[in-house]
Protein backbone atom coordinates (compact mmCIF):
# COMPACT_ATOMS: atom_id res chain seq x y z
CA UNK A 1 0.00 0.00 0.00
CA UNK A 2 1.22 3.77 -1.17
CA UNK A 3 0.71 6.74 0.18
CA UNK A 4 -1.70 7.02 -2.94
CA UNK A 5 -5.09 5.74 -2.86
CA UNK A 6 -5.30 6.48 -6.39
CA UNK A 7 -2.30 4.39 -7.10
CA UNK A 8 -3.54 1.78 -4.69
CA UNK A 9 -6.05 1.21 -6.69
CA UNK A 10 -4.38 1.14 -10.32
CA UNK A 11 -5.20 4.95 -11.84
CA UNK A 12 -3.33 5.35 -14.90
CA UNK A 13 -3.20 9.09 -13.75
CA UNK A 14 -2.84 8.63 -10.01
CA UNK A 15 -0.03 11.19 -8.86
CA UNK A 16 -1.94 13.65 -10.87
CA UNK A 17 -5.04 13.30 -8.25
CA UNK A 18 -2.84 12.67 -5.60
CA UNK A 19 -1.53 16.49 -6.44
CA UNK A 20 -5.23 17.93 -7.34
CA UNK A 21 -6.59 16.57 -4.22
CA UNK A 22 -3.67 18.44 -2.21
CA UNK A 23 -4.77 21.42 -4.11
CA UNK A 24 -8.26 21.26 -3.12
CA UNK A 25 -7.55 20.85 0.29
CA UNK A 26 -5.80 23.72 0.26
CA UNK A 27 -8.23 25.94 -1.91
CA UNK A 28 -10.82 24.60 0.89
CA UNK A 29 -8.42 25.95 3.68
CA UNK A 30 -8.46 28.96 2.41
CA UNK A 31 -12.18 29.59 1.83
CA UNK A 32 -12.49 28.68 5.23
CA UNK A 33 -9.46 30.54 6.62
CA UNK A 34 -10.74 33.65 4.50
CA UNK A 35 -14.05 33.13 6.21
CA UNK A 36 -15.80 32.99 3.10
CA UNK A 37 -19.53 32.04 2.40
CA UNK A 38 -19.76 29.12 -0.88
CA UNK A 39 -21.53 31.11 -3.08
CA UNK A 40 -18.96 34.07 -2.55
CA UNK A 41 -16.06 31.84 -3.16
CA UNK A 42 -17.62 30.55 -6.11
CA UNK A 43 -19.06 33.56 -7.36
CA UNK A 44 -15.16 34.89 -7.08
CA UNK A 45 -14.09 32.09 -9.36
CA UNK A 46 -16.54 32.10 -11.58
CA UNK A 47 -18.42 28.69 -11.20
CA UNK A 48 -21.97 27.97 -9.36
CA UNK A 49 -21.80 27.26 -5.94
CA UNK A 50 -23.07 23.71 -6.82
CA UNK A 51 -19.84 23.10 -8.95
CA UNK A 52 -17.39 24.52 -5.99
CA UNK A 53 -19.45 21.98 -3.46
CA UNK A 54 -18.68 18.94 -5.74
CA UNK A 55 -15.52 19.88 -6.14
CA UNK A 56 -14.51 20.37 -2.68
CA UNK A 57 -16.58 16.96 -2.24
CA UNK A 58 -13.86 15.17 -4.48
CA UNK A 59 -15.11 15.66 -8.02
CA UNK A 60 -12.32 17.48 -9.26
CA UNK A 61 -11.15 15.34 -12.06
CA UNK A 62 -12.35 17.52 -14.64
CA UNK A 63 -10.49 20.15 -13.68
CA UNK A 64 -6.84 20.76 -14.27
CA UNK A 65 -3.44 21.47 -12.19
CA UNK A 66 -3.47 25.05 -13.39
CA UNK A 67 -6.78 25.54 -13.00
CA UNK A 68 -7.14 24.47 -9.15
CA UNK A 69 -3.95 26.45 -8.97
CA UNK A 70 -5.56 29.62 -10.31
CA UNK A 71 -8.17 29.29 -7.68
CA UNK A 72 -6.35 29.09 -5.42
CA UNK A 73 -4.48 31.80 -6.46
CA UNK A 74 -8.10 33.65 -6.88
CA UNK A 75 -8.69 33.50 -3.24
CA UNK A 76 -5.50 33.53 -1.75
CA UNK A 77 -5.75 37.16 -2.43
CA UNK A 78 -9.42 37.96 -0.81
CA UNK A 79 -8.92 39.49 2.32
CA UNK A 80 -10.18 37.51 5.66
CA UNK A 81 -13.89 38.39 6.44
CA UNK A 82 -14.81 39.39 10.15
CA UNK A 83 -18.01 37.51 9.67
CA UNK A 84 -18.58 34.54 11.67
CA UNK A 85 -17.77 31.17 9.66
CA UNK A 86 -20.60 30.30 7.52
CA UNK A 87 -22.31 27.22 8.34
CA UNK A 88 -21.67 24.77 5.67
CA UNK A 89 -17.89 25.69 6.45
CA UNK A 90 -18.42 24.86 9.98
CA UNK A 91 -19.42 21.39 9.25
CA UNK A 92 -16.16 20.69 6.99
CA UNK A 93 -14.12 21.54 9.74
Amino acid sequence: MSHNVWADMGFPDAEEMLKKAGLVVQLTDLISDRRLSLSSAARQLGLSRLRLMAIMDGEFQENSISQLEKFIEIISSTPRSRLPLPNRILTRI
